[in-house]
């Protein structure tokens, strides 16, 4: 099995988990403040194509037609491109369900599997805006994904809007909930990001250094709201992305200790519920 599909059958694993997420998670704040962002450089009604890379199961896709929908040129596309095939599975059946609801806009989502770090199934200057929400820092070779972002994106009107998303300094709550895995396995590698990803110098430098110009990179507060302690405590440990991994063959046990210390540690932070966790993402925001 090659990287490239191995890696997107790690990644599709998460697709139902996602779309989860998708309905009230972390990352709805970030994508619709950065296609507010992207709009205000290349404004979407002018729009050629739009290149959701890495778009799981579609927030950034959602948001542009949620915002922008009524406003895309009929010749526009909406190119939604991720290395998962089970990602792109639910959101086709996303786009099925909206279409089914009336929403005409997402007739122009079309879905294809890349790798970011190789996007030669797009010519040169064809897409007025990409959006890579939380997954440059995820990639091998990020470096060779934002050289092919610039090679994409159009000379046109000022040149395309890029934006992306990560994480500043894994300030949230939810990373930390992760991190207790690791007393029990300390061998087990937790999740881990390149430190240049996780800082808004380190994010303006790499993009600078790419090419990019008007590069504007600040933090953004998101939240994920949970109903109860226990209920949160259960998700984070059975369906949140990546746990299955840092918690792979726990005994019952160690699995009983993790929930206590988790709803311990969300009790500390969170007294009462409903309530939502809390993070900080970093939005970078440029253009060719």
């Amino acid at each position: 099995m090659s990287m490239k599909n191995a890696a997107g059958e790690v990644w599709s694993n998460y697709g139902k988990a996602f779309m989860i997420l998708a309905k009230d998670g972390p990352g709805i704040i970030p994508a619709r403040d950065m296609v507010k962002a992207t709009n205000k450089l290349y404004p979407y009604a002018s729009a050629l194509s739009v290149l959701d890379l890495g778009c799981g199961v579609g927030e950034l896709t959602n948001s542009v037609i949620e915002s922008h929908g009524s406003d895309l040129p009929p010749s526009s596309q909406l190119l939604a491109s991720d290395i998962a095939a089970g990602m792109l599975s639910q959101l086709e059946l996303r786009k099925t369900n909206a279409l089914a609801k009336g929403i005409t806009a997402w007739e122009k989502v079309e879905t294809s599997v890349d790798d970011a770090q190789d996007l030669s199934a797009f010519s040169d200057n064809s897409v007025s805006h990409v959006l890579a929400g939380f997954m440059l820092f995820m990639i091998p070779q990020p470096r060779t994904a934002l050289k092919e972002i610039r090679r994409v994106l159009t000379d046109e009107n000022g040149g395309g809007a890029f934006a992306m998303s990560s994480w500043l300094e894994l300030d949230s709550e939810w990373y930390h909930i992760m991190t207790l895995t690791n007393q029990f396995r300390p061998e087990r590698p937790s999740v881990k990001m390149p430190q240049t990803w996780l800082t808004i110098d380190g994010i303006r430098g790499e993009l600078e250094e790419a090419g990019f110009r008007d590069v504007d990179v600040y933090p953004l507060k998101t939240y994920l709201p949970f109903e109860g302690h226990e209920q949160l405590a259960d998700f984070m440990m059975y369906t949140f992305p990546n746990m299955d991994r840092m918690t792979a063959g726990f005994t019952e046990e160690e699995l009983k200790e993790l929930r206590r210390q988790i709803i311990e540690y969300v009790q500390s932070r969170h007294p009462t519920a409903p309530s939502k966790l809390e993070g900080t993402a970093i939005i970078a925001v440029c253009r060719k």
